[in-house]
């Protein structure tokens, strides 16, 4: 597995147009969402919903994890790399 802590908006624009795009799984909370903070293409979980939404979150491609300050999406991630 590879793992890549932090990637920037060009990144992730990039990588949406690629032959294998990313999951992008937004784990912020819906009050949180304004139109000029909305991620394309991203799945909305929040961090609260992680356990019950788990099978949502696909194995088989890579995974870019949003929230507003990068701290909640280390602990999902820590939580999701304990469950495969």
């Amino acid at each position: 597995m590879h793992l890549k802590l932090e990637i920037s908006k060009r990144q992730l624009m990039e990588s949406l147009e690629s032959d294998s795009p990313p999951f992008v799984l937004d784990i912020r909370q819906p009050e949180e969402l304004h139109d000029d903070s909305k991620m394309p293409a991203a799945i909305l979980i929040p961090m609260s919903q992680r356990m019950a939404r788990l099978n949502e979150v696909p194995k088989d491609k890579p995974l870019v994890i949003v929230c507003h300050s990068g701290h909640r999406s280390l602990v999902v991630q820590r939580f999701l790399s304990t469950k495969g």
